[in-house]
């Protein structure tokens, strides 16, 4: 199930969280300003937008085994999550697509 909530204490409109199950992206405004995977742990940018942003970003890190990281590399690894994710994607589709073909050949 997708939920949208908001992380900040005073419950900012201004900071969504979208949680995937598989994980989380943190928003301040339109701008992603942290994801969270169950292997990588919240990976927060540093900021490089707004005082407003810096509060969300704060409030963040004080989350259990959240890292900083510069905001370039935070989009880095969130590009390579999204091609891994498309990938696995791409991947079960193809099994799905064999596996239905094998049941039409052995009918």
């Amino acid at each position: 199930m997708i939920t949208l909530s908001y992380y900040t204490v005073s419950g900012s409109t201004n900071a969504v969280c979208i949680d995937l199950a598989i994980m989380k992206l943190y928003f301040s405004y339109d701008q992603i300003v942290a994801y969270w995977t169950e292997d990588d742990g919240l990976i927060v940018a540093d900021n490089i937008w707004s005082r407003t942003t810096g509060k969300h970003t704060a409030q963040l890190m004080k989350q259990p085994r959240a890292r900083r990281v510069k905001a370039n590399e935070l989009e880095s690894r969130l590009h390579n999550l999204m091609r891994r994710l498309i990938f696995a994607y791409n991947h079960l589709e193809l099994m799905r697509i064999v596996e239905e073909s094998n049941e039409k050949a052995t009918k």
